[in-house]
């Protein structure tokens, strides 16, 4: 039998991020797909609580319990895939396996860690966020998430994240957790102690988590491969979902444990 796809948003977007990855694996694959707490459907559910990694682990680890299926893989976009891999370091005999999608082992570079954001850039990002939130989203996500090779792609993907900002009730939140995420998000401690076979997938133009992100982690993981998708930006599922799906489908082919 095959394993359930559960696929996670990252940062602001939401689970129908996965619309069109998600039918094109389908009827070969159940899947599902969820939100991280605090976005979209799920906004209020960290009212009055910081969020931390420990937490979004901990949401996600309940969600691959909640599962029907004895063998689940994760799927997550961005910080979704940092959190995958954080619950991946776990002993697990349900999670399979984990595809990551533009994710890095942290996001803002450091002394020791060259492939994050500049901080002065990451600075510059939460003072606008926080300044205006919407005005500043419809210039950075073009141009930061959505810079693909296929810009009609790219314009339709938009129109999903302008769905997001309208409803969305509390832009400062969202930056807040943005906040945390650069300052205390690192999963490079974590990675020798994942067994799981790992899909680390980038877009080549990506230049939130850029490929070299890919190649660090790949380098200190047990079992892992980094697949390029060409003239891809940070988001592939959206603006490319059938090569997305291909290499999602081909990396689990591969696995004759699953």
């Amino acid at each position: 039998m095959s394993p359930h796809l559960l696929f996670l948003s990252g940062w602001f977007w939401p689970a129908a991020l996965w619309n069109r990855v998600i039918d094109e694996l389908r009827p070969r694959y159940e899947s599902s797909a969820m939100e991280m707490a605090g976005f979209g459907s799920r906004q209020r559910e960290i009212e009055g609580k910081d969020w931390t990694l420990d937490r979004a682990v901990e949401d996600l680890r309940d969600a691959v319990a909640r599962t029907a299926a004895s063998r689940v893989v994760v799927i997550g976009s961005s910080l979704g895939g940092s959190v995958a891999l954080a619950l991946a370091a776990e002993p697990s005999e349900k999670l399979a396996a984990v595809v990551t999608i533009g994710t890095a082992a942290r996001w803002v570079a450091t002394d020791d860690y060259e492939h994050g954001l500049g901080r002065e850039q990451a600075d510059h990002i939460l003072a606008e966020g926080r300044a205006r939130f919407a005005g500043f989203a419809r210039e950075a996500i073009p141009a930061f998430h959505l810079n693909d090779d296929d810009q009609t792609e790219a314009r339709r993907a938009f129109a999903l994240f302008e769905a997001e900002i309208a409803r969305t009730e509390d832009f400062e939140r969202s930056m807040a957790i943005l906040e945390r995420v650069y300052r205390d998000v690192d999963i490079r401690p974590l990675l020798p102690a994942i067994r799981v076979p790992v899909l680390l997938l980038h877009g080549e133009k990506d230049l939130v988590a850029a490929p070299a992100a890919g190649d660090f982690m790949q380098k200190r993981l047990a079992n892992a491969e980094v697949r390029i998708i060409l003239g891809a930006g940070h988001l592939p599922m959206l603006t490319r979902p059938q090569e997305t799906a291909a290499a999602i489908a081909d990396f689990l082919d591969r696995q004759h444990d699953l």
